[in-house]
């Protein structure tokens, strides 16, 4: 409750009670890290990979589970300290580390893809979005309902319910519906406890047999005869049975000891028997197609692979998410999500949307 103090009116028995705090009150603000929940389908906003377009950096309210790494948006301050005290901020998705912003001068959709903060009025690319509460703030002074207004365009946002909700700019005046009305929850920052002993821990490795699941399309690697060409040992991101027989992984130990240290291994399909490696000198396509195990680093039918860890190991010291790294290339795999999801070598930097990040299970043995 505030403090107050009293004001007497005009005769001694009329007493106005004045919050002696209320002067020092700052505006409500969002939480950072937040959630943003759409009315209109009561689901999440969300990053989202478009595999259908080469719009790859959506944001659509499509997620019902609030523990998605795809739904945590943070806030930032504007430099422009005029920005700031109207209530605009910037802001990113945490997923890819991109800003918001619309997609181009001509069109409505807004996407996460700004590597960058930008703060010019007068330009399509403008970051800057404000925020304007919709209610009151909870007791700590934090919005829990609010629309968002891009400064540029001067347009308030709204889910784009004729296409699969995407967050798209729309008008300048509140939605008679309150479609544009967002429900915010506050993401609580997680704690990842230290051992005590982790300057002595061996870094993480693959469990082995393993499998390997794309964050893009959610489905297993797996090995796939193809027959409408003559690469019969390709592996491509297809598969949702869990238990199927071609989704199996293993994992050996390169004879050179300074590329096990540097967390190289050759990895083999269960299948066939064969090692990953390139389809041949000139392509980039990877295929389970080595016979035998090759560690000649200028050699194009190297089979080793670097596995790069995303994020912390589970409590056994096994890789749950990664990235893999070819030695004779030193490209980084992801699946072409142009050609059927086939596992290709990409480029030597991490993929700004997370496309090259996978998912890592345990397989039976």
């Amino acid at each position: 409750m505030l403090q107050s103090t009293t004001l007497r009116g005009p005769t001694s028995s009329e007493i106005i009670p004045i919050p002696t705090t209320l002067y020092n009150m700052a505006p409500p603000v969002l939480p950072s890290p937040f959630l943003l929940k759409a009315d209109t389908n009561n689901k999440y906003l969300r990053y989202q990979l478009d595999a259908e377009s080469d719009l790859n950096e959506i944001v659509q309210f499509s997620e019902d589970n609030e523990n998605s790494r795809f739904i945590k948006f943070t806030t930032e301050k504007p430099n422009n300290e005029d920005y700031a005290d109207k209530n605009y901020v910037h802001i990113k998705c945490s997923y890819n580390g991109n800003y918001l912003r619309r997609v181009d001068q001509n069109r409505l959709l807004v996407l996460a893809a700004a590597a960058d903060r930008n703060e010019t009025k007068d330009n399509w690319a403008c970051t800057l979005f404000k925020v304007e509460p919709v209610g009151p703030p909870d007791s700590n002074n934090l919005i829990t309902r609010c629309r968002l207004r891009h400064l540029q365009s001067n347009l308030l946002t709204r889910p784009f319910i004729e296409n699969r909700f995407e967050l798209r700019l729309n008008q300048k005046t509140p939605d008679a519906g309150g479609v544009d009305i967002y429900s915010v929850s506050q993401k609580k920052r997680e704690f990842i406890p230290i051992p005590t002993t982790l300057y002595n821990m061996a870094p993480p490795v693959l469990p082995s047999p393993f499998l390997l699941k794309a964050d893009t399309n959610n489905k297993y690697l797996r090995y796939q005869l193809d027959a409408e060409s003559d690469l019969n040992e390709i592996v491509q991101f297809s598969e949702d049975n869990e238990n199927s027989r071609f989704i199996k992984f293993t994992t050996e130990k390169p004879n050179n000891e300074d590329y096990a240290d540097k967390n190289y291994v050759h990895i083999k399909c269960s299948y066939n028997g064969n090692y990953l490696r390139r389809v041949d000198q000139n392509r980039l396509l990877v295929l389970a197609a080595a016979a035998d195990r090759n560690e000649t680093k200028d050699n194009w039918a190297c089979t080793l692979f670097k596995v790069e860890p995303v994020g912390p190991p589970d409590s056994n010291n096994l890789i749950t998410r990664c990235r893999l790294r070819h030695l004779q290339s030193d490209l980084l795999t992801r699946p072409f999500i142009e050609n059927r999801f086939e596992l290709r070598l990409n480029q030597k930097t991490p993929d700004a949307g997370g496309v090259d990040i996978y998912s890592v299970s345990q397989g039976r043995c």
